[in-house]
């Protein structure tokens, strides 16, 4: 069943999600960094990409996370999402629309690894 974008529970539930994904984020980088903010990052995009890239963008427009550590969160939080929505695909309308909709994604994906581990 479809609901409306636009409906104030559904604005509601976001606000809630960004509010306890901005706290959960600023607690990760604090105990553990970088690396508890990609932890929160990778949990986060099982569910939604929105929350995190909000969060992300607004520590590092504050002062409070460098750069190539925003883009990294936000990258995790998309490459999950991005493996989540195509195993669902895969799973609810067969392997072969799985392929169709996950393949292109996670072949620029790999590539994108590549490149970065290369870097």
């Amino acid at each position: 069943q479809f609901r409306n974008p636009l409906d104030l529970r559904t604005a509601f539930e976001f606000g809630v999600f960004f509010t306890v994904i901005t706290f959960v984020s600023r607690a990760a980088q604090q105990t553990a960094g970088a690396s508890g903010l990609y932890l929160v990052s990778a949990a986060a995009g099982l569910v939604d990409v929105d929350a995190i890239t909000l969060t992300a963008a607004n520590l590092w427009s504050n002062g409070h996370l460098p750069a190539t550590v925003a883009v990294a969160t936000i990258a995790i939080a998309a490459a999950v999402n991005t493996v989540v929505k195509s195993m669902l695909a895969g799973v609810l309308g067969g392997r072969r629309l799985g392929l169709w909709v996950g393949g292109p994604p996670l072949i620029g994906l790999a590539a994108g690894g590549v490149v970065c581990w290369r870097g």
